[in-house]
């Protein structure tokens, strides 16, 4: 299987899913719905694990793989490190 890219479609607006780890502290929780877009606390390192929810499945993958922004995303904020950098 080769590396599909998630495009981000309009997720200001429109609903999402958050496909990152389960972050209590945050109020984070692995494929909750947000109807209105990205919240705008969760903006930055965390906006990239939410997807709308047409792009769902491909993004599992892609947060499943290696090399992929959306992994490295992922891992970063399963090892709490929430900067930017």
């Amino acid at each position: 299987m080769g590396k599909e890219k998630v495009t981000k479609k309009n997720t200001v607006n429109s609903p999402v899913v958050y496909i990152g780890p389960n972050i209590p502290a945050k109020g984070l929780k692995t494929y909750r719905i947000y109807k209105n877009g990205i919240p705008e606390e969760f903006r930055g390192i965390f906006s990239s694990l939410f997807v709308s929810p047409e792009e769902l499945n491909m993004a599992r993958i892609a947060a499943t793989a290696k090399g992929t922004a959306i992994n490295a995303a992922y891992r970063k904020i399963a090892n709490q490190d929430w900067s930017e950098k």
